[in-house]
């Protein structure tokens, strides 16, 4: 993406406008976030590897089901977007073994990595399925574990570690992750750290907020005392999105020093779903200017996939890829774009450029909020000449329409009203 090198304005030294990382020809975020006094507190990663969990935490999510074929459907995409790797489920159904049995098979790029609860058995299931590599997860919360396994701490923590060694001892990739993290108390996270790092030698710490309860001030507060102990062990984060926090606590997570993150497209996963792949993705590209290796431009389509294959549809207003972000009705706001994009500054009036995700171009629909802008504009697109007395007519009629229709103006009946007015 290359920035922009020619404003056509006189700008100031250290100016909004210069070209820096804020500012390309795709898109235009605030200057803010490269003040120094910002960037002070951060403690940023040099990149930041996803760990996409779509196809294990989307069969989560109430109702929906994903076969064999599907599953490896949305792999590949995952592989096609450049994500590292991709974790999935073995243990629910024989699909789901045969399914990870496939994608290993087919020696992609995107490293399998299968989610694996506190039990040998299915430990073993992931080692005769030959996959690359398990994320082995358990309560971390004292009062979760006493209850769930009848534990106190050190019982339960040495439960962890010696399978983390046993995986570990038959050539699995380990990544631990004591779940409920942050409800826990951070001497015994620091436990959990110490004794599967230095002890059972995880490839990877991880720890997960899991019912999102969590400022983002203390995940990074965690993720840097946690440090501490892992040293050179790369830690990372998982995140549910009960309190809508999920996309802010993951940068937090990575502001505090964690090198990796757990997301899945559309923000699926169980109940509130999971950190949104495509909304934490773009927030670590553009707003804090850090690396993924993901392709930006195959977002939209991932998106599209999920949805289609989940039957889970996102919101309209869903941030990156809802249908709302790039469709736009108020006249106000049409005569800012089309007075903008005359003037070579379109990204002044839009989160990013569509394209930059590989979604289709921005459009307007007209509605009672409209005006004679877009009037204007879509008789142009039709090849018509009017009058003003005419465009003022049909905008008019066009707003009333919409107030019956209680939305937008279809193309048809719009070309049906400009027929009426202009005969043409």
């Amino acid at each position: 993406m290359g920035k922009i090198t020619d404003l056509s304005l006189p700008l100031k030294p250290n100016s909004p406008l210069d070209p820096k990382p804020w500012l390309t020809e795709k898109y235009w975020v605030s200057h803010f976030n490269w003040e120094p006094d910002v960037r002070k507190q951060f403690d940023l990663p040099e990149k930041v590897t996803i760990h996409e969990v779509t196809i294990r935490e989307a069969q989560q999510h109430p109702g929906v089901v994903l076969r064999k074929d599907e599953q490896i459907k949305i792999y590949e995409k995952l592989n096609e977007a450049g994500f590292e790797r991709a974790e999935i489920w073995l243990i629910s159904h024989k699909e789901d073994a045969e399914a990870g049995k496939e994608m290993v098979k087919m020696g992609l790029d995107t490293k399998v990595i299968a989610c694996t609860p506190l039990r040998k058995e299915a430990i073993d299931v992931a080692i005769s399925c030959d996959v690359d590599g398990i994320f082995l997860e358990g309560a971390g919360n004292p009062v979760s574990f006493k209850a769930l396994w009848d534990m106190n701490e050190n019982e339960y923590i040495r439960k962890f570690t010696d399978l983390a060694i046993y995986a570990k001892d038959h050539g699995l990739w380990v990544k631990a992750c004591p779940w409920d993290s942050f409800r826990a108390p951070l001497d015994t996270l620091k436990h959990f750290a110490e004794s599967l790092v230095n002890e059972a030698h995880v490839d990877v710490f991880s720890i997960s907020d899991t019912f999102n309860q969590t400022l983002p001030w203390a995940v990074t507060y965690v993720i840097k005392e946690l440090k501490k102990v892992t040293k050179d062990t790369p830690i990372e984060m998982h995140c549910h999105n009960d309190f809508g926090l999920a996309t802010a606590n993951m940068l937090a997570a990575v502001i505090g020093g964690a090198s990796g993150v757990d997301t899945a497209i559309n923000c699926c996963g169980e109940r509130a779903g999971n950190a949104s792949t495509e909304e934490v993705v773009m927030a670590l590209e553009l707003l804090l200017g850090v690396p993924t290796g993901i392709k930006l431009e195959k977002l939209w389509e991932l998106s599209q996939l999920v949805q289609e294959l989940t039957k889970l549809k996102v919101a309209p207003n869903k941030p990156i890829v809802g249908d709302a972000l790039f469709t736009y009705q108020s006249g106000m706001v049409i005569w800012m774009i089309e007075k903008l994009k005359k003037a070579g500054k379109e990204t002044a009036c839009l989160p990013f450029k569509p394209e930059l995700i590989g979604r289709p171009p921005y459009k307007y629909v007209f509605t009672k909020t409209s005006g004679r802008t877009l009037t204007t504009i879509m008789l142009r697109d039709l090849g018509i000449e009017a009058t003003q007395e005419q465009i003022d007519k049909i905008t008019e009629k066009a707003k009333n329409e919409s107030m019956i229709r209680k939305s937008y103006v279809p193309d048809y009946v719009f070309r049906q009203i400009v027929r009426e007015v202009t005969g043409k």
